[in-house]
Parts: C-alpha cells; sequence; structure tokens
C-alpha cells in the first residue's frame, strides 16, 4: 500500500509514514502539511514546508463536522493561492479522509457519497469510523 494518495492536483492524503517521502514532497512540491497527529519532528525534515498540527482523535464521538469547518477556509486560501497540501493521520483511512472528504463536498458542492467516491476511486484504502461516516453522509 502506498502511504499517500492525489486526489487532486493540490491535494493530497496520507498516513504518518507519507512525511517521510521525500519523492512526494521534492517531486509534488508540497508546500504544507494538516497533520492529524502530534509529530514533533516533521519541522526538522522539511524546514521549508508549513506544518499545520490539528490533532483531534480517531473516535466515534468526535465531531469531525467541527474539524472540517475549522480546517476548510485554511485549505481553500492555500489551495486558492496554489499551495499544495498533504492531509494525514496514522494509518490514512479515517481522520484525513474525512477532511478531505469534508473538502470537496464544500468546495465542490459534491454530494458526500459523490465525494467519498471520488476520494475511493483514487485511494482505495479507506476506514472512516461509524461515527465520521455518519456525520459526513449526513450533510
Amino acid at each position: 500500500m502506498p502511504y499517500w494518495s492525489q486526489i487532486t492536483d493540490n491535494l493530497y492524503v496520507g498516513n504518518i509514514f507519507a512525511i517521510t517521502d521525500k519523492t512526494l514532497f521534492e517531486t509534488f512540491k508540497i508546500t504544507h502539511v494538516i497533520s492529524l497527529v502530534p509529530n514533533g519532528p516533521l519541522k526538522r525534515l522539511y524546514p521549508h514546508v508549513n506544518i499545520i498540527e490539528h490533532f483531534f482523535e480517531d473516535i466515534e464521538t468526535v465531531n469531525i463536522i467541527e474539524h472540517g469547518e475549522e480546517l476548510y477556509p485554511m485549505m481553500n486560501n492555500i489551495i486558492s493561492l496554489g499551495g499544495k497540501i498533504l492531509v494525514h493521520c496514522n494509518a490514512g483511512k479515517s481522520r484525513s479522509v474525512g477532511i478531505v472528504i469534508y473538502y470537496l463536498i464544500n468546495k465542490y458542492n459534491m454530494k458526500p457519497s459523490e465525494a467519498y467516491e471520488f476520494v475511493k476511486k483514487y485511494k482505495s484504502e479507506i476506514a472512516l469510523n461509524s461515527g465520521f461516516e455518519k456525520q459526513l453522509l449526513s450533510l
């Protein structure tokens, strides 16, 4: 399984190992990382990359919509200015995918099921926890 997947020209999703993939950062010119897990060494690996730490747990009771609402304006601004974002969490299957789905729903006016299928087209391993899935599908 690859550590990361390209979802759009400027948006990538991955797991914790994606942050060690120099090819991703050098070839695709990642400018920002939204890290949904605490990871101090990332700043030392890529001093030229803007790191946004936004930790939340991967449990059903967490409100992923609130986190999406908080991150969406920032993501939209970065991408509109030509930046490239890697959104990552531990496994790269639930939190990061949920935030990317939220972004697509809001940016492109997609139905939740369309956004889910769009991400799945580029990233076959998706495992949203049941709480995140229920919340996103209710949008």
